[in-house]
C-alpha cells in the first residue's frame, strides 16, 4: 500500500497555500505586488567512467557505476511579495521524484540502500529590506534562506568561498548558487563597486549551526574588466566548541625532551575544524575593446579565473603546506557566434592529498587511507578537475543545458566524489522550463 509521506503533504499544503496568498494579498493594497513563479526541470546524467566502488563493503559492485543512469524531475513553486518598492518577502518550495544512479544494464541500483526517491523542502525563504534615498537603493539587506552567487561567469567550478569547507578542505560543484542561512548587507552605493558582508550559519556539514563572518567586494572597469575579493572567518563562533575544536583530535607536532624515565615529553596541537578563507578572482572581456562585433553572442570571448586559501593558517601533521590548500580554476567562453548562449571550458588544479570527502566522522582531518584502504582520491592523482557546459535558451521560458566533466560529483548517500582522477567524467542534460 502506497502512503505519501507527512513531510511531502506539507510541501503539497504549502503549495497550495501560496497560490492562495498570492491571489489574496494582491487586492489588499495598491503598494503590494505579488509575482507567482514556478520552474519544471528534468536532468539525466550518465556516468562514463570510474574506479570508485558503489559500495565499498561489496567488491562485486566495481563494474556497476560505470555507465550508470541518474534521472530527476523537479518541480518549483515561489511567491514574491514586493511592499513600497524597499520590502520584499520571498518564499519558494520544491519537489524532486528521482533516483540514484542505476545500472542502465541490468537495471540494479548501484548505491546501497537507494533507490526511487521523492525528496522536497524550500528553495528560499526570505525578507529583503531596501535603505537609503534614491530609486536604486544603495544598501539592501537579505536575511532567511537564500541563494547566492558572487561570480556568475563560473558555471561548475570555483565560487570556493562559500562552495567549500576548510580543515579538511572539500570542494563543491554542479550547482549554479550556494544556499546560504543567515543574512546580507549589500552595499552598490558606487556604480562601479559592490560590497557584501555575510553572517551565516552552518546546515549542510559537521559540526553543525557554527556562525560565520564574510565580505565580498567587486570592482568594474566599464564591461571589460571585473576583479573581486573576498575572506571568510570560518566557524568564527562555535555554537559547541567541544565539536568545533574536539581535544580527543590531537596530533604530535614536537618532541621537547625527555621525562625523568627517559621517555619522550611531545608538544601536541590540538586540531579545528575552523579557519580563515580568502578569495581572488578576476573577469576579462574583451568584445569592447574589439569594438563588440555583432558576429559574438554576449558571452563570448570571456576569460575569469579564481583562486582561493582554504586555511591561511597551518595546522600540525596534516596542514603544514599552505599550497596544498589553494584550489585554483580558469574558465574561458569559447565563441559560439550565437548558435549557443554559453559554451564554457573550465580547468581546476588543487594540489589536495587528502580524500574530498566531507564526511570525516567528527575529525578535522581526512583518516589515514591505510586504515580505510578503498578510500580513494588520497595522493595527487585527483588534482586535475574539468567542466564543458552548454547552455542554449529557447525564447524566454526554456533552456537547455548539456555538461560534460570531471569535477567533484557526489550525491547525499555517496558523500565521497564518484570521480577521482581526469580520466574518470559523466555527462548530463538538463531542460528547464520557468513560468
Amino acid at each position: 500500500m502506497n502512503r505519501t509521506h507527512p513531510r511531502h503533504s506539507c510541501i503539497v499544503c504549502a503549495g497550495l497555500l501560496l497560490v492562495a496568498l498570492s491571489t489574496g494579498v494582491r487586492s489588499l493594497s495598491p503598494d503590494i505586488e505579488v509575482r507567482p513563479a514556478g520552474r519544471l526541470q528534468y536532468e539525466m546524467m550518465q556516468l562514463v567512467h570510474t574506479t570508485v566502488r558503489s559500495d565499498p563493503d561489496d567488491p562485486k559492485a566495481d563494474s556497476l557505476l560505470p555507465l550508470a543512469w541518474r534521472h530527476d524531475m523537479r518541480g518549483e513553486f515561489a511567491v514574491d511579495v514586493t511592499i513600497r518598492e524597499n520590502a520584499a518577502v520571498y518564499v519558494g518550495i520544491w519537489s524532486t521524484i528521482g533516483n540514484n544512479f542505476v545500472d542502465g544494464r541490468s537495471g540494479q541500483t548501484t548505491i546501497k540502500g537507494t533507490g526511487r526517491k521523492l525528496s522536497s523542502g524550500l528553495t528560499e525563504t526570505k525578507l529583503t529590506l531596501g535603505f537609503g534615498s534614491g530609486e536604486e537603493r544603495p544598501f539592501t539587506l537579505t536575511a532567511g534562506l537564500f541563494k547566492f552567487a558572487y561570480n556568475d561567469d563560473a558555471r561548475d567550478l570555483g565560487e570556493y568561498l562559500f562552495k567549500s569547507q576548510c580543515y579538511p578542505g572539500v570542494l563543491y560543484s554542479g550547482f549554479d548558487s550556494a544556499q546560504i542561512v543567515g543574512a546580507q548587507l549589500r552595499s552598490t552605493h558606487a556604480d562601479f563597486m559592490t560590497h557584501d558582508l555575510f553572517v551565516t550559519s552552518e546546515l549542510e556539514v559537521d559540526p553543525m549551526f557554527d556562525f560565520s563572518l564574510a565580505y565580498l567586494g567587486e570592482f568594474r572597469v566599464r564591461e571589460v574588466f571585473t576583479f573581486g575579493l573576498g575572506g571568510m572567518l570560518y566557524r568564527l563562533i562555535p555554537v559547541n566548541p567541544d565539536n568545533t575544536k574536539p581535544s580527543i583530535y590531537r596530533v604530535i607536532t614536537d618532541t621537547v625532551g625527555t621525562d625523568a624515565e627517559g621517555d619522550p615529553i611531545y608538544e601536541y596541537d590540538t586540531l579545528t575544524f575552523a579557519g580563515v578563507k580568502a578569495m581572488g578572482r578576476f573577469m576579462l572581456d574583451p568584445k569592447p575593446l574589439l569594438g563588440s562585433p555583432d558576429i559574438f553572442g554576449p558571452e563570448d570571448l570571456k576569460l575569469y579565473a579564481e583562486g582561493a586559501v582554504l586555511g591561511v593558517q597551518d595546522q600540525g601533521v596534516f596542514y603544514e603546506d599552505i599550497m596544498e590548500r589553494i584550489p585554483i580554476m580558469v574558465g574561458f567562453n569559447v565563441p559560439a557566434f550565437k548558435l549557443l548562449d554559453v559554451l564554457a571550458a573550465e580547468l581546476e588544479y588543487y594540489g589536495s592529498p587528502h580524500v574530498n570527502n566531507p564526511d570525516t566522522k567528527g575529525a578535522p582531518y581526512q583518516h589515514d587511507p591505510a586504515e580505510s584502504p578503498d578510500h580513494q582520491g588520497y595522493g595527487h592523482e585527483n588534482d586535475i578537475k574539468w567542466a564543458i557546459t552548454a547552455i542554449r535558451g529557447v525564447g524566454s521560458h526554456v533552456s537547455i543545458r548539456a555538461r560534460v566533466a570531471s569535477d567533484h560529483l557526489r550525491t547525499p548517500e555517496h558523500t565521497s566524489s564518484f570521480l577521482v582522477a581526469p580520466d574518470q567524467f559523466y555527462w548530463s542534460l538538463k531542460f528547464s522550463l520557468t513560468f
